[in-house]
């Protein structure tokens, strides 16, 4: 059976390799998680209240996209320098299913939201689907218990298919028209993710 060679690896052989892209990795999920945040400011109407939230996400889309690229191809980088240790990090682990669940909800029921909700000016429209975000949003609350080390694997899967699931059925099936209530749960329950995101990252080096 072929071995790989960590020290074949650039990262592990050159002392500028690993940190200058790990900042790559950080500056870029910085610009990202940045421009998302403006979106959810918005959305909260706490900041750029003069614009549309629509107007905000469309102006941000390429930077959150760009960014977002970068992060997982320096996260690609960063995680071939030592795949076991990764393997076999809570951390790293608990980061990379709240990014994965992150980009979805951000191109799907965020995305979708941001679009929907009218101007300040404008009355809001009735109905919605805000029972449906507080499943989402009770379903992302409780990931945190499915990486509890006693927790049986097949429950940490099942939790995570289960937030896939009601994420896309959100978007293709739940009548999403922009209420202000529903703008506000959206950008909470983006914001929950992103730190999630960031906090699984900080603990990985002690793990």
């Amino acid at each position: 059976m072929l071995l790989y060679d960590l020290n074949a690896n650039p990262l592990n052989s050159n002392e500028w390799a690993f940190p200058l892209t790990e900042c790559f990795h950080i500056t870029s999920f910085a610009l990202s998680i940045g421009t998302i945040m403006l979106v959810d400011l918005r959305l909260l109407g706490l900041a750029l209240k003069r614009r549309t939230a629509a107007a905000v996400l469309n102006n941000t889309t390429l930077w959150t996209l760009a960014g977002l690229i970068i992060v997982i191809i320096s996260g690609f980088l960063i995680f071939s320098s030592d795949p076991v240790m990764y393997l076999h990090n809570a951390s790293f682990k608990y980061k990379v299913t709240n990014l994965g669940l992150a980009i979805i909800f951000n191109y799907t029921v965020h995305r979708r939201v941001a679009l929907a909700a009218p101007p300040p000016d404008m009355p809001q429209k009735p109905g919605g689907a805000l029972g449906w975000l507080i499943l989402l949003a009770a379903l992302y609350v409780a990931l945190p218990l499915s990486f509890i080390e006693v927790a049986p694997a097949g429950a940490k899967v099942a939790l995570v298919v289960a937030a896939i699931l009601v994420d896309l059925a959100i978007l293709f099936k739940a009548p999403l028209k922009g209420t202000l209530a529903e703008q506000k749960t959206t950008a909470i329950i983006s914001i929950f993710l992103w730190v999630a995101v960031v906090f699984g990252g900080l603990w990985i080096a002690f793990v």
